[in-house]
């Protein structure tokens, strides 16, 4: 029997060296993870999109602080931002660990991620937009809708009722004054301001702001308390869709010693015509 030839520097490979050499096929471990890598992208998008589109609304039409807006603002972008970002990052430094084992790794969370940061700051800037939009359109609405001798009447009336419900002597009539001021579609407008002065009756000049805030809160209204004098204030505040004041405030010992201030001042309106 003749004896084949062996090649100098060659080694015949083994079944076993060979299973070593490939790399291990792909598994439904590795699809499964992917897809759900993938199902909490599109999750964490919608999830970013609703509070954005939650928060925007309720900032613009019920009246949320700034604070509160902020606190939702960093809550969203650490959403629609942190988490494909996170995603991508994580991506790269497995792909390279693979690669350097001879492995390869999906790719459809990088494709998830990449398309979930476009569509996420995409939707949340022009969900913004959108609510800007729709909250200016009211507000010129609103604005348009009022007029100032209307407005200057109601507060009236609404000063003279609230001193003679906290048991106020009024020293002279209401003063009435307008403040030029800019719409909301920066045009010129109006503001009326009504200023009533009032002597202490049954109701004592420490004790006014207790009383008034009291008063607002039978009445309805959310007061609250400011600095605006050495013995304080008391004031509520409307807002521009729902009421057509911007303050109406309550000061004591504002003009002296038991002579106080009450104010009603108006939003911006539109000029009479």
């Amino acid at each position: 029997m003749d004896d084949q030839p062996v090649q100098s520097g060659e080694t015949p490979e083994t079944p076993e060296t060979q299973a070593d050499a490939a790399p291990p096929p792909r598994g439904a471990a590795g699809r499964a993870g992917a897809v759900l890598v993938s199902l909490g992208l599109v999750c964490s998008l919608l999830v970013s999109v609703y509070i954005a589109l939650e928060g925007e609304a309720r900032y613009a039409f019920q009246g949320m602080d700034s604070s509160a807006n902020l606190r939702n603002w960093i809550v969203v972008m650490s959403i629609a931002l942190g988490v494909p970002l996170a995603v991508i990052i994580g991506w790269g430094i497995r792909h390279r660990q693979l690669t350097r084992m001879g492995r390869s790794d999906r790719w459809a969370p990088l494709v998830t991620a990449c398309v979930c940061l476009a569509l996420g700051l995409t939707s949340v800037w022009g969900i913004t937009g959108a609510v800007k939009r729709v909250e200016g359109d009211a507000a010129v609405s609103f604005e348009q809708s009022l007029d100032a001798s209307a407005i200057e009447t109601e507060g009236v009336d609404h000063l003279e009722w609230m001193a003679a419900s906290l048991t106020l002597n009024a020293l002279e009539e209401p003063e009435i004054t307008r403040e030029s001021c800019v719409l909301s579609d920066w045009q010129r407008g109006v503001a009326p301001t009504i200023v009533m002065r009032a002597e202490t009756g049954r109701v004592a000049a420490e004790d006014l702001v207790r009383v008034a805030l009291s008063f607002w809160r039978a009445k309805g209204y959310d007061p609250h308390v400011g600095a605006g004098s050495v013995d304080g204030m008391a004031y509520v505040s409307g807002t521009a869709l729902e009421d057509p004041y911007v303050e109406i405030l309550v000061i004591p010992n504002a003009f002296g010693p038991d002579v106080h201030e009450l104010s009603y001042h108006g939003v911006c309106m539109r000029l009479p015509s």
